[in-house]
């Protein structure tokens, strides 16, 4: 099945309905906890829903028409967040997505707002790196094309290799900050390689996810960016076009 394929909850708002209910049957039986998939009857995000110790992302487009790519990711922002928003996560991020609506564009969508965004967005973070606001702004543009061609994806790679070079050749003679100098390179070294991770399902081999780890490691308010990641997850999964009438 392909992203082309998926069609949230597969058209049906009865089945998006049973899935928030047991959802929030192991919220209220104190079930859902960090750290595990799924063991003695309880489990995160993802094993509540699947009952599989390995986690079973896999399950998703089959089961319920969500792209296996944004499970790892409600997956991962679950257990980032502060406990008390991460108990109502799995909810959230069931809600906010319309039943028959298409969400193979809503990943490319977080990745754009994660480098892009105004507020919190990358390019915020490279300040005095000239070579690394450019390098994030290519990439995220990249996201916002639905076919990059592999010519416009290397010269968005060369452009952050750049950067990290400039950052580093700056580091050694003291021109800047090392903990800023430290925020542009891995912003820059994982925007050298975002273009060609559209294929990865799996967030912990995605160099999107670099960005945002490394962005949220480097932050003074590391809870607050993770709740901002996941408020830009859910607009973008509440304006994902639907496509097929429930």
């Amino acid at each position: 099945m392909t992203n082309a394929e998926l069609v949230a909850y597969h058209g049906n708002p009865a089945l998006k309905a049973s899935v928030l209910a047991e959802m929030a049957e192991h919220r209220a039986a104190d079930a859902l906890v960090k750290g595990v998939y799924w063991e003695d009857g309880r489990g995160c995000a993802v094993g509540c829903l699947t009952n599989d110790p390995a986690g079973g992302h896999a399950q998703y487009p089959v089961r319920w028409g969500i792209p296996e790519k944004l499970a790892w990711l409600e997956d991962a922002i679950f257990e980032k967040l502060p406990n008390g928003l991460a108990q109502v996560w799995p909810e959230r991020f069931l809600v906010a997505i319309p039943a028959g609506s298409d969400l193979s564009g809503v990943y490319a969508a977080w990745s754009v707002a994660l480098m892009l965004d105004p507020e919190r967005g990358n390019i915020t973070r490279c300040a005095g790196f000239p070579e690394a606001e450019a390098a994030v702004r290519l990439v995220g543009t990249l996201w916002q094309e639905a076919n990059p061609s592999e010519s416009d994806a290397e010269f968005a790679e060369s452009a952050a290799e750049s950067a990290v070079d400039s950052a580093v050749e700056r580091a050694s003679r003291s021109e800047v900050d090392s903990e800023m100098w430290l925020t542009s390179w891995s912003v820059a070294r994982a925007a050298r390689s975002a273009a060609w991770s559209a294929e990865s399902a799996q967030l912990a081999h995605s160099p999107v996810w670099s960005v945002a780890r490394s962005a949220a490691d480097s932050t003074n308010d590391a809870p607050a960016y993770w709740q901002w990641m996941a408020d830009r997850l859910i607009a973008c999964l509440v304006d994902a076009p639907v496509v097929v009438a429930s």
